[in-house]
């Protein structure tokens, strides 16, 4: 819990003011508004503002503690028009907005060595505060917010007054002016003036650079959601000219799919009819894919249900997929598909209790090796902040039951401090054949990497293996970071996992929230240990990371990331890789950009040899189909195990040439997400015939050769 800050930004102004101010009315004003007399001290600074007009060398900082609106317009309007340089801003409840803009004064007024001199002494005084010049961002949320209140012609006249290749605008009294505030300046300025000064020691020095960095980066999302309020999406956005030119676009086709009604925040792909198309499940609701085109599950197959996420798995064992809702009363609905096309809601499962909270994220394996999925549900916080809630692992025990098995399985350390889980990922790192579960929690709080001892036990070795986050303060109360969705992926195809860990990281608290991280696998040699490669992989910086996923989208032989971030204004990154552990962003030349997006798909919805996307983007899906198609050389593999067994956590191996590449099969990823339980592999301009190798459930390795590529393979558990 991070405590409000709202007193720095009286602070602020008496450790500015004495640039233009004598100590003497700023101390009186402060002991007036320690008395609780706002309106008194405000008015003595303002006496003392217009005593001190003649000074016009220095930035003259102002400050509404809580004096009547209109007075205060009508002092900037009158200083402005006497020729004194000032600025004003609102209420003193939030220090960030005050620190931001004594920023963008003296961006504005100051010569260099009074802004060095402003930055150190911010420096000093705030090592941790917001540092920005947020003006910028600000105007530009708010100017893309009027594109749905007014005609394109009035939000240009706004948005593009401070557009990159313009000059900025600065409010001073009620109008607007032009500043030289070009772009970049301001990261610029910063980076000097923390290269100038030396009043911190070096670890605080090191916070603050980072801090100062991570912040002046946080324009680019709300520039993002400019040029998508006003649908420039190509030249002129200056996103898409920074992307390369060689990346094929997506088509939006939401609509023409049948999608355009769809809403949800979470989204699960799975084949329940068994016709070797992908269907679609948003939170409850099923969508059948009819070759390409979605129609929407009538009540009288399925009944109408809406939850906090649901996934596909086969939970009967036999050997059609049913549909596991989720929510906080009942925790787990689970409808059994008849093989016909319709559902039956089961009874009495085991799974039907009232959660203290609701689940964010859920994932399905077969924890306990008897051939049926498990589910483990992470719960989220309650009504107090950081709170949080006891999660569940429910073992299948036969016969249509299961069991809260979380303390049984070794899980005590969760129910004895429950965090705030937010995603939930099961996944055999340590190729032991047996499911491990990585869970990830908020509010600072450690994640959980529960492995699989084979005996039917856990044990939490996060810590150990490198992957509970990095803590920030002492051992005694660490905080670690916002983490919401991840993701297991053989980023490297070295044939282990690797784990992409998305957190969620404000500027203002990055000195000890961890930002997002790409957790490489070490492999057996170094005990499967993992090591964050984010710092050199070419991972952008983004305020809201949500939810990550791994897909070959260009069949190019590696596995690009895709990442949503939460937040009306936040957009998703697509994510290139280059094969050698370096990622580029191509989301704008791709066309997949989209804003406020949770939970997402990939599957071949077309069957044309590509994957698709399918993003929930502020409760609402969208498709975006891939037109690369049969440009480049592919091949799905689909398992069909042994009756009464599941797929899920199989390991499929493709080798073709010098090519080897890996994938996992799984049944719920970070916020209660689903994948194609089809493994997609794509191989450049690769030709001939490939070896296909499966690693089911257990350990048990098959091996099928000569296969041809550009095709969809099914491979049968051998008796």
């Amino acid at each position: 819990m991070i405590p409000h800050r709202a007193r720095h930004a009286l602070v602020l102004l008496f450790a500015l003011v004495p640039l233009s101010l004598s100590a003497g009315p700023v101390d009186e004003a402060r002991e007036m508004h320690k008395a609780g007399k706002s309106d008194e001290a405000a008015a003595l600074l303002e006496k003392a503002l217009a005593a001190d007009a003649k000074d016009t060398a220095a930035p003259l900082l102002l400050f509404k503690i809580r004096s009547d609106q209109k007075k205060w317009d009508a002092m900037c309007d009158a200083l402005v028009v006497a020729g004194k340089r000032g600025i004003a801003w609102g209420v003193a409840d939030d220090n960030s907005r005050q620190i931001n803009e004594a920023l963008g004064a003296c961006f504005w007024y100051a010569k260099e060595e009074e802004k060095i001199a402003v930055f150190g002494r911010l420096a000093r005084e705030f090592p941790d505060v917001y540092w920005r010049a947020g003006w910028l961002s600000i105007c530009l949320t708010g100017h893309a917010r009027l594109k749905h209140d007014a005609d394109v012609e009035s939000v240009e006249k706004e948005i593009f007054a401070i557009k990159l290749d313009a000059m900025q605008t600065f409010r001073v009294g009620r109008a607007y002016v032009e500043c030289d505030l070009k772009p970049g300046k301001a990261a610029e300025l910063i980076e000097t003036a923390l290269a100038q000064r030396g009043a911190l020691p070096l670890p605080e020095e090191a916070v603050a650079r980072e801090t100062a960095l991570t912040e002046m980066g946080t324009w680019r999302s709300y520039l993002a959601y400019a040029y998508e309020s006003m649908g420039k999406r190509g030249p002129g956005n200056r996103f898409w000219e920074a992307e390369p030119a060689d990346v094929e676009a997506f088509e939006d086709a939401t609509a023409k799919c049948g999608l355009a009604g769809a809403q949800g925040n979470r989204v699960a792909a799975g084949d329940f009819d068994g016709d070797g198309w992908d269907d679609l499940s948003f939170n409850g609701a099923v969508f059948r894919n009819n070759r390409g085109v979605f129609e929407r599950l009538s009540a009288e197959k399925l009944p109408h249900v809406h939850g906090a996420g649901s996934l596909w798995a086969d939970a009967d064992g036999d050997g059609d997929v049913d549909l596991w809702v989720f929510a906080q009363k009942p925790a787990v609905r689970l409808f059994l598909n008849d093989g016909a096309g319709a559902f039956a809601e089961a009874q009495d499962t085991g799974m039907g209790g009232e959660l203290e909270s609701g689940p964010e994220g859920a994932g399905l394996a077969d924890a306990n090796a008897d051939g049926l999925p498990d589910a483990y549900l992470a719960v989220y916080e309650g009504g107090d902040l950081g709170g949080g809630r006891v999660d569940r692992l429910f073992l299948s025990a036969g016969k249509g039951k299961w069991a809260d098995a979380l303390e049984s399985a070794g899980m005590g350390e969760e129910k004895a401090e429950p965090k705030a889980g937010r995603g939930v990922n099961w996944g055999d790192f340590d190729n032991d054949g047996d499911m491990d579960c990585f869970v990830s929690n908020y509010r600072l709080q450690k994640n959980y990497l529960w492995r699989n001892d084979g005996k039917g036990g856990f044990a939490n070795a996060a810590k150990e293996l490198g992957v509970e986050g990095v803590a920030t303060k002492t051992e005694e109360s660490a905080w670690y970071g916002h983490t919401i969705g991840s993701c297991w992926a053989d980023l490297d195809n070295d044939m282990d996992l690797d784990l992409v860990s998305a957190n969620l990281a404000h500027p203002r608290f990055i000195a000890f929230s961890n930002k997002t991280q790409i957790l490489m696998n070490q492999g057996a040699s170094l005990k499967w240990t993992f090591c964050d490669a984010a710092p050199w992989s070419g991972l952008p910086y983004e305020e809201t990371m949500s939810d990550p996923s791994a897909a070959d989208f260009d069949n190019d032989g590696d596995l690009d990331l895709y990442v949503t971030s939460v937040y009306r204004e936040r957009p998703s990154w697509l994510l290139r890789n280059d094969g050698a552990g370096h990622f580029e962003a191509v989301t704008w030349r791709a066309g997949v950009v989209a804003f406020n997006g949770w939970g997402h798909a990939w599957l071949d919805a077309d069957n044309d040899g590509d994957l698709d996307l399918v993003v929930c983007a502020g409760n609402k899906a969208k498709l975006y189909l891939n037109g690369r198609g049969a440009a480049a050389s592919w091949l799905d593999v689909s398992l069909k195990p042994k009756a009464g067994r599941t797929a899920i956590g199989a390991h499929v191996s493709v080798f073709l040439g010098d090519s080897r590449q890996m994938r996992e099969i799984s049944a719920g990823r970070g916020t209660t997400s689903q994948d194609s339980a089809r493994a997609h592999f794509g191989f450049g301009k690769r030709t001939g015939a490939a070896t296909v190798v499966v690693k089911w459930p257990g350990g048990k390795v098959q091996r099928v050769e000569g296969v041809e590529l550009n095709r969809v393979v099914e491979v049968t558990e051998r008796e």
